[in-house]
């Protein structure tokens, strides 16, 4: 009983023997000889403690010596690294008796190579035991080391001859220290390190400040140089400053509209001279406010006209452009938010070229579908299906039939949250009451549900907490529903 009592007291808390010379001897077997042949053996191999994440606790090894021999023991070569609870056994009687001996290991965080010694034991008899002592090297975390730009190029001066400031993000999970190669005093850097402990994610702001280049002839250069702790990892930089001379830049950033009514966004920049603008791969609805002007004007408007289905982008490249030769480039965007459906007048509200996924007779599933500027229901056969569309030949208002628990499914838009969705009731059919709610699934619970009394007016359904990128469903909530526009709004 007082064996086991030892082993499950080392396995279960290690630091009771850490805090002791030696594990308890004992006999090995109450009936054994005292006088056997001589033996010195360990229960393990080695002593080899397992690689680990650097911010983890080192680990504690115990071994079982087993002998009926005194002995000694010691580590070859003598290092800092490991302590050995126990160095050696007493054994004047020669009875069979186990000892723990138990190794204690400082935290290692090298990521180069492992660390070795061996333990030598010596007894009566001649005896003798090596246990290799192995710390495997600790895993490397993986480095997170990265700038918001490859490069920076600066004018020579800001209006006024003031400094000029290019603003870096450098992502990291490791410290780092700045330096320019070569070195200038043109251009300062805040910070010029940053520290850590941990190896978590951070994001550092950085401000490159240049001073003004009074030069008509050359621009000049220098490299910012981010070193990891350790040599873990590089960052080069390539700064430039222009020399003094007519030049343009943009101050404002690339912009998105997010909106599909018609809108502007107004653009800053720097020039030093007259400058001419111009659109580059431009979709069509996008236009400039100016496309000329000396340097006292500073600004120009990016005009969009409306920009119908959520989610859809259109872009266009502003190019600002002096007589020398110098360009600047920014992008810009127009984000759709709504789409519009309006089935009334012309004949079948939709065209057969374009029809995207597959709507089954058993699903009873309309998609609403977008391609661009075109937007329809997608559908395999409108006889077939369980829906009736009006055709509007005969001058007839036309819009989409649906029954009891029929549905349509809405656009998800990664994202982007549906906020409203509106249908119209048209003036077709004998109900009176036009009932339609909004659903995550198509027999789920209504988020919202609305009803109409009367025909020609719009049921709007707006979503209280909608989620990102879910595509939701248009339930019909009574018989002989007609629609015949269909307004979707996205945020």
């Amino acid at each position: 009983m007082q064996t086991q009592k030892i082993i499950t007291s080392v396995l279960g808390a290690m630091l009771v023997f850490i805090a002791v010379s030696c594990g308890e001897d004992y006999r090995e077997n109450a009936y054994q000889k005292q006088d056997a042949g001589p033996y010195l053996r360990a229960d393990i191999s080695s002593v080899t403690v397992p690689a680990q994440e650097m911010k983890a606790a080192p680990t504690d090894k115990a071994v079982i010596i087993s002998s009926n021999r005194s002995w000694t023991a010691s580590l070859e070569p003598a290092v800092e690294w490991v302590r050995v609870s126990c160095t050696s056994g007493p054994n004047e009687g020669h009875a069979a008796k186990k000892t723990m001996v138990v190794f204690s290991f400082d935290m290692y965080e090298s990521e180069d190579a492992d660390r070795q010694t061996v333990l030598k034991l010596k007894g009566e008899d001649g005896l003798s035991l090596e246990l290799p002592v192995v710390q495997r090297k600790a895993i490397p975390i993986p480095l997170i080391f990265q700038s918001s730009a490859e490069s920076v190029t600066a004018l020579a001066e800001m209006p006024g001859g003031a400094s000029l400031v290019k603003n870096l993000t450098i992502t990291t999970n490791i410290s780092w220290a700045a330096a320019f190669e070569p070195a200038v005093d043109w251009v300062s850097i805040a910070p010029t390190a940053h520290e850590q402990e941990d190896r978590e994610e951070n994001k550092v702001d950085v401000a490159l400040t240049f001073q003004p280049n009074e030069s008509i002839t050359d621009g000049r250069s220098t490299t910012l140089v981010l070193t990891a702790a350790d040599n873990k990892g590089r960052l080069e930089i390539p700064l430039v400053q222009n020399k003094k001379e007519a030049t343009v830049q943009w101050v404002s950033e690339s912009t998105d509209f997010v909106s599909t009514a018609a809108g502007s966004v107004t653009l800053e920049f720097i020039a030093t001279a007259t400058w001419t603008a111009s659109l580059e791969s431009a979709a069509d609805g996008i236009s400039l406010s100016a496309t000329s002007g000396d340097p006292t004007v500073s600004s120009l408007d990016v005009n969009f006209t409306e920009f119908q289905g959520p989610g859809a982008i259109r872009s266009a490249t502003v190019v600002l452009s002096l007589s020398n030769g110098v360009k600047d480039r920014l992008q810009v965007r127009q984000i759709g938010t709504e789409l519009y459906l309006d089935f009334t007048g012309g004949n079948q509200p939709f065209t057969t070229d374009i029809n995207y996924g597959v709507v089954t007779k058993e699903e009873k599933e309309y998609i609403l579908a977008c391609n661009g500027n075109h937007y329809a229901f997608s559908f395999c056969s409108v006889t077939d299906n369980g829906y009736t569309f009006v055709n509007a030949a005969d001058g007839k208002t036309c819009g989409l039939l649906t029954y009891k628990n029929d549905w349509v499914k809405l656009p998800g838009v990664e994202g982007m949250k549906l906020k409203s969705a509106e249908v119209y009731t048209s003036n077709m059919g004998s109900s009176a009451n036009k009932g339609y709610g909004l659903r995550e699934t198509p027999d789920g619970a209504n988020l919202k549900a609305l009803w109409v009394t009367a025909h020609g007016e719009w049921c709007n359904l707006v979503l209280d907490n909608p989620v990102a990128g879910q595509r939701y469903y248009l339930v019909s909530l009574n018989n002989t529903s007609y629609f015949s526009k269909m307004h979707l709004i996205y945020e």
